[in-house]
């Protein structure tokens, strides 16, 4: 990515030094000038691309980060849980883990594609990015408000499915 951006910097100094020096003649013809001005303002509209895509890119994977690391977390705390909790934990985090693994290969997918499919992916790539974390965040608040709830009131004869209605 940083190739394009400099590739484009030249550019934009190239049509710079192109637009003074011809500047610098008296038989500059303002159609000369439009087309100059044009060419400036596609290129940095490309740079401009470029860097909203990379901004965008690089958002989704330090999210993705994020969110494994939550799950490296829950997978911690489920070593230490026992019983059915455990098995529901493991099988929760199992789940968590495949639709990570998805966004993973959709932001792979996104950083492979260019132009209107880069824009179609990345429409997709953020709702799965969106539900992704919803899953992972509402798995570690109930993980969260299970352990508080056994560590205030172990006898409270509520199970966490009763809780939820």
């Amino acid at each position: 990515m940083s190739h394009q951006k400099s590739k484009l910097y030249y550019s934009l100094t190239l049509l710079s030094v192109i637009v003074v020096a011809t500047g610098c003649e008296d038989k500059v013809s303002q159609k000369d000038i439009d087309s100059q001005q044009q060419n400036v303002t596609q290129a940095q509209d490309k740079l401009d691309a470029l860097q909203e895509r990379q901004k965008v890119e690089d958002g989704m994977a330090a999210q993705l980060k994020e969110m494994n690391e939550k799950i490296v977390n829950l997978q911690d705390q489920a070593n230490n849980a026992e019983g059915d909790q455990e098995i529901e934990l493991r099988g929760e985090l199992a789940k968590l883990e495949t639709k990570c693994k998805q966004a993973e290969e959709r932001l792979l997918e996104l950083r492979a594609a260019s132009g209107d499919k880069w824009a179609q992916l990345k429409i997709k790539a953020e709702q799965e990015w969106k539900d992704v974390s919803e899953s992972v965040q509402q798995k570690v608040k109930e993980w969260n408000d299970d352990r508080k709830d056994s560590g205030e009131s172990k006898d409270s004869g509520e199970s966490k499915d009763e809780s939820d209605k």
